[in-house]
């Protein structure tokens, strides 16, 4: 992709550095990433500890891709926005979404499944053009449902 007035080219997602000049840097693409987890109620981000928790798992993993493929990472959780109808709000986050990653598990018992972050899997699925990352507690692969077992 080049643009009228440089000569840089995007090259699977990298500039291609050899043409980089500060006068015609080019803006990094984005890939948006939204997590669905059993979240606690918390408002705040940082004082959820499920957020925490899966944030931190994926931080390295991040900051590499973002180095190696000279991308940025909007990694967010996926939650109804304010002001808004829920599914609606919902729906709409999943749409726009490069990624996404669910944790399946339950917050208070590691051993179930949450339901509303089973929800917003199923409407990722029926898009059908979505990439999907579905994660869980170990225990819990021996009761997984097996319409789910392939992602």
């Amino acid at each position: 992709m080049k643009s009228k007035d440089s000569k840089q080219k995007l090259v699977m997602g990298k500039v291609d550095s050899s043409n980089l000049k500060p006068e015609n840097t080019m803006v990094k693409p984005c890939v948006k990433v939204f997590v669905g987890y059993s979240w606690d109620g918390s408002s705040n981000c940082k004082k959820d500890i499920g957020w925490t928790r899966i944030r931190d798992f994926f931080k390295k993993t991040k900051e590499s891709l973002e180095k190696q493929y000279g991308i940025n990472i909007s990694f967010r959780r996926l939650r109804a926005s304010h002001g808004c109808f829920v599914w609606n709000s919902i729906l709409s986050k999943i749409k726009s979404a490069d990624i996404l990653i669910f944790d399946v598990s339950d917050k208070n018992n590691s051993k179930q499944f949450n339901n509303n972050v089973l929800l917003e899997l199923g409407a990722t699925m029926a898009l059908e053009d979505k990439k999907v990352l579905v994660m869980c507690h170990e225990e819990m692969l021996k009761i997984f449902p097996s319409d789910l077992s392939g992602l």
